[in-house]
């Protein structure tokens, strides 16, 4: 992870984040927009897959489990910020 932070990205699966310590700021978007984020009302997270890009980012030391069903693909908003492409 770069930073404390995951840019604006999609799943073609749901995917789903459990907080287990801290706190996960997150939003619905192209952009990134700290602005924007809220952090969930419980600490479990549900994103859609293929629905509206989202991103999130971590306040302090957080630490999230994340799953759903396999495959799991990341697709980047803006493919410059693919670490893949590095």
């Amino acid at each position: 992870m770069r930073s404390r932070f995951f840019t604006p990205d999609w799943h073609p699966n749901d995917e789903n984040i459990v907080v287990l310590q801290g706190t996960l700021m997150s939003a619905l978007g192209e952009k990134f927009d700290q602005a924007a984020g809220q952090p969930p009302a419980c600490r479990l997270l549900r994103l859609d897959a293929k629905k509206v890009p989202h991103f999130s980012w971590a306040k302090g030391e957080t630490v999230v489990r994340m799953y759903g069903l396999g495959p799991f693909e990341v697709n980047y908003v803006n493919p410059a910020d693919d670490p893949r492409n590095h």
